[in-house]
């Protein structure tokens, strides 16, 4: 079976054994905390949970692919998605909210909902792997962007 990943950071190179820690975000719940001297945004968090987004579709482009079969064993609880809707409300629009309430588990979702169900993922509200025949999306959905 093949699968993409999406990373943040870019692989070791030939040679290295290990990479210098930076101290940075790594979730949505990370909004409103300083990393190198400025406090995260939820602007500039979506700004970079889009270029995952993006990188995804140009990938689903390219295979001609329009529907994914999504596996959801879990999900956050739903008293602490209304207080993650509330908290972060740039981040939180109407189809985010609705996608998480209409999926469950082995559900076949519709280009257009991809993206919802990819930006819970990433925010980590839902658990899921997405598939459609021999490919498989994993929840950390190997194309490479540098921030």
């Amino acid at each position: 079976m093949h699968y993409i990943q999406v990373k943040k950071y870019s692989p070791l190179a030939k040679g290295e054994s290990t990479k210098k820690k930076i101290r940075t975000w790594t979730s949505i719940h990370d909004i409103g905390n300083f990393y190198c001297g400025s406090r995260l945004t939820q602007e500039e968090y979506l700004h970079i949970e889009d270029q995952y987004v993006k990188a995804v579709n140009l990938y689903l482009d390219f295979k001609g692919i329009d529907s994914l079969e999504i596996r959801v064993p879990d999900k956050i609880d739903e008293e602490l998605f209304v207080k993650y809707t509330q908290k972060y409300p740039k981040c939180y629009w109407k189809d985010i909210v609705d996608c998480y309430y209409a999926i469950s588990n082995h559900t076949f979702i519709q280009r257009n909902f991809i993206e919802y169900a990819i930006r819970l993922s990433l925010r980590e509200d839902i658990y899921s792997q997405m598939r459609r025949d021999n490919l498989f999306l994993s929840n950390v959905i190997m194309i490479y962007i540098w921030i």
